[in-house]
């Protein structure tokens, strides 16, 4: 297995002029994929979600100038894929989404291993919202009691 890591500061602002308005962010993951291949000498990259919504992030119309890359390009069980991601985030976390063992770049255990992970924090989010919608329906029972107890009076 071979490794090489890279970082790059990758231009999108010229190439990215060009293209229709509604379709930078697009033309941006495009021109992001061949400056890979060109500087990695690759043909299969794989950019990582943080990246990808990093570009999406303002939309589909003002995709970033320039964004700050690493890429690391590995062999594994004879498949060469080359990791993109934000030089902030790195390219361990998506190393270990589809690991070392996987045979190809979109194995389904990878997929599943992500679809739930968002299935879990989702329903974190849910029980979450359902706990603070008690808690509040709890204090306004609680605040109108003493109001109906004065009325009695």
């Amino acid at each position: 297995m071979t490794e090489l890591k890279r970082e790059y500061v990758v231009p999108l602002r010229r190439s990215v002029r060009n293209a229709p308005r509604w379709r930078r962010s697009k033309k941006a993951m495009s021109v992001l994929k061949d400056f890979v291949r060109k500087h990695m000498k690759t043909d299969t990259v794989i950019v990582c979600p943080e990246l990808n919504a990093f570009i999406w992030e303002r939309g589909s119309k003002h995709p970033p100038g320039k964004v700050g890359v690493v890429a690391l390009k590995t062999t594994v069980n004879d498949v060469e894929r080359t990791f993109v991601n934000l030089v902030e985030v790195g390219v361990s976390k998506q190393m270990e989404l589809y690991g070392k063992n996987a045979t190809s770049a979109t194995s389904p255990s990878a997929v599943d291993v992500k679809s739930k992970e968002v299935k879990k924090e989702k329903t974190e989010k849910t029980s979450e919202k359902e706990e603070t919608k008690e808690v509040v329906s709890k204090k306004k029972v609680e605040a109108e009691e003493p109001a109906k107890k004065e009325d009695e009076k």
